[in-house]
């Protein structure tokens, strides 16, 4: 195999398109669909750990203000509420940019996949049906802002919920 740099030269110095067999093109998909797939269960996983931990901790500090009860003054709660918040706001940045990545790895893997025919009727058999249905692609629509997977939802609704119940706990304990 060619270090990049020769191949970039080779490509620079050419500039023409370099002819790939249909064999050589199937590996290149299918290591770049494998990267692909890494990448977004690694992702997952990472936002999976990381807001368990954090709700870990958030727990932590509601046991803490819980057991405290009255001896926490006006200025404190307010403390501890911005905490909280700031928290809870940052963790909420970190998630999103997590999801950026893992939209922009999705979309180079459904066109992997399109390659690869998994969307086309009829490619893998006799039948008329394709091996993967389309909802699968979950491609944007026209209007949609967001693709229709609840995993990062799901993952900001139970930070927030638990949130809430801190923020509640601050100020009625």
């Amino acid at each position: 195999m060619l270090p990049i740099y020769d191949i970039k030269s080779i490509i620079l110095k050419h500039m023409e398109p370099i002819k790939i067999e249909d064999e050589q093109r199937l590996q290149i998909l299918l290591s770049a669909a494998e990267e692909r797939y890494k990448s977004i269960h690694l992702m997952r996983e990472r936002v999976y750990k990381f807001s368990t931990w954090a709700i870990g901790v958030l727990l932590v500090v509601v046991g803490w203000i819980a057991k405290a009860g009255t001896d926490i003054c006006f200025s404190q709660r307010v403390f501890i509420t911005l905490a909280i918040l700031a928290a809870s706001g940052s963790i909420s940045l970190y998630i999103r940019d997590i999801r950026k990545g893992f939209d922009s790895n999705f979309s180079v893997l459904v066109k992997i996949e399109r390659l690869l025919g998994f969307f086309t009727p009829g490619f893998f058999g006799d039948s008329d049906k394709s091996l993967y249905p389309e909802k699968w692609s979950r491609e944007k629509r026209r209007g949609e802002k967001r693709r229709p997977g609840k995993f990062f939802n799901h993952t900001y609704l139970i930070i927030w919920v638990c949130v809430v119940i801190a923020l509640f706990t601050v100020w009625l304990a």
